[in-house]
């Protein structure tokens, strides 16, 4: 019998952002860690901002309407151009 594995759960405990040396440092959960140029990390602010609030009207329209009720937003991303120095 095969066993399927469960999936991974959603953490609850955020990340933390530094800047260092010019960059910003992004720390997460079990010791993952991104560094980006502030251009990129200002970028994934707005986004990640944008996300979770839709992810928190979609959990409060399922809270209202049951499971499979869903909200859905048309996201524009504009290509970043990164240049290392």
């Amino acid at each position: 019998m095969t066993m399927v594995p469960n999936p991974p759960q959603p953490r609850d405990d955020p990340g933390i952002a530094s800047a260092e040396d010019g960059v910003v440092i992004l720390d997460g959960p079990n010791g993952i860690a991104i560094t980006m140029t502030a251009h990129a990390a200002a970028a994934t602010g707005h986004s990640l901002i944008a996300a979770a609030e839709l992810a928190e009207r979609q959990s409060l329209s399922r809270e209202r309407w049951g499971i499979g009720a869903c909200l859905s937003v048309r996201f524009d991303f504009v290509r970043m151009n990164v240049k290392a120095h």
